[in-house]
């Protein structure tokens, strides 16, 4: 079994279910709710796997200005928004308090500024 982010150097086995020259010769992939399932040959006959999804991780967080020139005057969540970050800026997390400097002055923006995961 193998994981990969797309990249040669990003692909890593994570178990080898019939180890050695054999494969484990898996089937009947099916997601369950993000979860996969899937039955393979450990050696001993087939049995059934399950493989839980990822958890959720943040990708990053950024200030942006919604409904803005910077995003075509546009309300809706959506992939203007990359062109509203402000990348002079940064997020204000909960329980900090803000730098002085330009990053005081994003939560005063009166179109809104917000915070997006991805």
């Amino acid at each position: 079994m193998w994981t990969s982010d797309g990249t040669a150097a990003g692909t890593v086995r994570v178990d080898d279910i019939n180890s050695g020259p054999e494969s484990s010769n898996p089937m009947n992939l099916t997601d369950v709710f993000g979860d996969l399932y899937f039955t393979a040959n450990d050696g001993t006959g087939p049995k059934l796997y399950r493989v839980a999804h990822p958890p959720a991780r943040v990708a990053g967080r950024y200030v942006f200005y919604n409904d803005s020139v910077f995003d075509g005057r546009s309300p809706d969540a959506n992939v203007l928004d990359d062109g509203a970050i402000a990348v002079d800026k940064q997020a204000l997390l909960p329980g900090l308090l803000p730098l002085v400097g330009p990053q005081l002055l994003a939560p005063f923006y009166d179109r809104g500024a917000g915070v997006v995961a991805s």
